[in-house]
Formats: structure tokens, sequence, C-alpha cells
């Protein structure tokens, strides 16, 4: 811990890489969108994504590569019996990968991220105003929380920093469609649509 604040203190612009990686838990693509923005013919690609600014992050999850100790480090580092478990461990979860619920998977993270990740940007702004503000802010900060810790390890899209995150996504952003809704439904005070209080005989 303080070896990164030191770092961070030290290079401030390491906040920047910071952020971009936290907001591809949204399927955004900040360097794709400052290029957008600033009119650039040529959006920069990247491993993640082939730099569209939002919506652009649809690939398997990393964990889903199966290779394992393909230089010998491992080998060299470890004891015996812990090489034998790693391995044993490969031969079991290296043909998941393969299976429906894995392709499942990958397809629904990759939904939330994208879809649910544009609407965050579109809604949260209005979960302040529901009836629930108290839980719903609780939720939209502890999401915000993880995403910037997970930030700082280079955690991002693809990820399994993405599993504990999308559930809170999910929650804040249904809370904020809540009080959106509930917004445009409230009547104006005063306005045409407000009961007349009704006169007593």
């Amino acid at each position: 811990k303080k070896v990164v604040v030191e770092a961070v203190w030290a290079h401030p612009i390491m906040l920047m890489s910071m952020v971009e990686q936290g907001m591809t838990f949204f399927g955004v693509d900040l360097k794709a969108l400052v290029s957008r923005l600033r009119g650039s013919p040529e959006l920069p690609r990247s491993e993640l994504g082939p730099g569209i600014p939002v919506m652009g992050f649809w690939k398997e999850a990393l964990y889903s590569e199966c290779d394992i100790d393909t230089t010998g480090c491992v080998a060299s580092a470890i004891p015996q019996e812990m090489l034998a478990e790693n391995l044993w461990d490969h031969r079991i979860t290296c043909p998941l990968r393969e299976s429906t619920l894995f392709t499942v998977g990958n397809t629904m993270r990759n939904f939330v991220r994208n879809a649910v990740g544009v609407i965050f940007l579109l809604t949260w702004w209005f979960i302040p105003f529901s009836r629930h503000r108290g839980f719903f802010i609780f939720i939209a900060a502890s999401a915000l929380a993880l995403i910037g810790s997970f930030g700082a390890f280079a955690g991002g899209a693809y990820t399994r920093y993405e599993i504990p995150v999308q559930p809170l996504i999910l929650i804040a952003t249904t809370g904020a469609i809540l009080a959106l809704l509930d917004l445009i439904r409230k009547p104006s005070a005063g306005g045409p649509t407000t009961p007349k209080p009704r006169m007593g005989v």
C-alpha cells in the first residue's frame, strides 16, 4: 500500500491510467472516447477492444486462457508438490472453457459490461433523487471504491475483478432507473395533473 501511494505521489499521471482501467468495467474505452472528442480520424486500438469508445469489449475472460508455465519459471521457483497441485487444477479446469456454462457466463458478463455500462453513464446522476437514496448511494459508492482499488491493480474488463463489481453495478443502475422513472411520473406542484382538494359540505 505504501509503495503504491509513493508511486502515485511521485507520478500523478498514474491516476489517469487507473481511471482508464476502471472505466473498462462499464465498457468505456477512455482513450478512444478522448480521441473521438478531439476529432481524431483514427481511434486507438488495444488488446482489450477494437478502439470503440463505448460498448466495445466483447471478448472472453482473460482467465479462459489455459496455458500454464509456458516458460518453465514456475517449475523452477516452487516446490514440486505445489507444481503438481497446479497442474492437477489445470487439467480439471481447462476443459471447462468449452462448456455451455462458461460460454453463457462470458456472454452475460459482456452484456452487463457494455449495455449496462452505457445505461450507467446516463442514469447514475439520478440516484440522489431516489426514495431509497441512502441505500443506492451506498451501493454506488461501494462499486466505485472497488473499481478504484482494482484499477490500481490493473484490473478491468475480462479480469476476475469484475465478478464482485458487476452485481453492485446492476443494483445501483436499477435504482437509478427507478429514480428517473419516479421523476418522470411525479407531477409538478400545482400542475394540471395535481388533484384539486375536495370542498367540505
